[in-house]
């Protein structure tokens, strides 16, 4: 738990965009598994927040703060995703890559069974005799949508490989032999691989919409289906690629005042702390900058 009500304001100033759905996301938690680890990170994900500065640059400023690194939490998706976009498009350099996408067909079934289908046909694609020569590795990122209705869940895989051209009709019929009854695939050439590295990732890791959010039964169906799944991976060739690990930083941070201390004075008319508080929100639009801590700082 959270020891003053500054540590509150700098936890919630870090997740301020998000505030709705954290405890969305954090309710369903509870209901699934109230005294689990998982839960305890997410509750202090953005907890311990601490502005910090370069120690060549003061005006470089910075928020340090603890993150859950929950796929369900939006705060820490974002960052993720900046890492990920960035550590895919370097992979992609100089290779002659290809993109996928695969669906399965409208279905009653249950999300995770329908996941577990789609790895299924997946892993099969790619041991075929017809493909498996053209697709020396790469990766792929499972997006999962909701329609609305009552079972209207639709997992895809979108994949960048490294390989051969692959027919689009004669792909759409071999997903249709493997899936038993879905045809639904979309193949093309790579031009710009930042651009699409940014695509894919950007919606792999998107919220879920509030036909999900907002329904109890499907957000906790959700939680569920997912945990302990590999949303990103890579395979083949690429194998072995760490797309999740941050690429280190060559700033030197220091600690400047926790940032719960800083809003307080900031409300209080404090012209130095607001000036402050101005400054760092200038410079922490982008959280793929951000440092993380995991306590805090000395």
């Amino acid at each position: 738990m959270l020891d003053t009500a500054a540590e509150v304001e700098g936890q919630r100033w870090c997740n301020r965009e998000n505030l709705e759905h954290r405890r969305l996301v954090q309710e369903a938690l509870e209901r699934l598994k109230p005294c689990s680890k998982r839960l305890q990170r997410y509750s202090l994900c953005g907890a311990a927040a601490w502005v910090m500065s370069d120690k060549a640059d003061s005006n470089h400023l910075k928020i340090a703060s603890m993150k859950c690194r929950d796929r369900f939490c939006p705060t820490c998706a974002r960052h993720r995703s900046w890492i990920l976009s960035g550590n895919v498009a370097a992979a992609m350099a100089a290779k002659p890559l290809r993109f996928m996408t695969l669906t399965l067909v409208s279905s009653d079934l249950p999300l995770s069974a329908q996941i577990d289908k789609l790895y299924s046909c997946f892993a099969k694609l790619r041991k075929h005799r017809e493909i498996k020569d053209k697709m020396k590795g790469g990766v792929f990122f499972l997006e999962i949508t909701h329609s609305g209705r009552a079972n209207g869940w639709h997992p895809h895989l979108h994949l960048i490989w490294e390989g051969e051209f692959i027919q689009h009709a004669h792909l759409s019929c071999l997903w249709h032999t493997l899936t038993g009854d879905s045809y639904v695939v979309d193949v093309r050439a790579i031009r710009n691989s930042t651009h699409l590295a940014r695509y894919v990732v950007k919606y792999t890791t998107k919220p879920f919409v509030d036909s999900v959010l907002k329904q109890p039964d499907r957000l906790d169906e959700a939680i569920t289906a997912l945990h302990g799944r590999r949303s990103v991976s890579t395979f083949g060739t690429w194998r072995g690629l760490k797309l999740t690990k941050p690429v280190p930083g060559t700033v030197e941070w220091r600690p400047v005042c926790p940032l719960g201390e800083l809003l307080i004075k900031a409300r209080h008319g404090d012209d130095h702390a607001s000036r402050l508080l101005q400054s760092l929100m200038l410079q922490t639009a982008d959280p793929f900058d951000q440092p993380t801590i995991r306590g805090k700082p000395t």
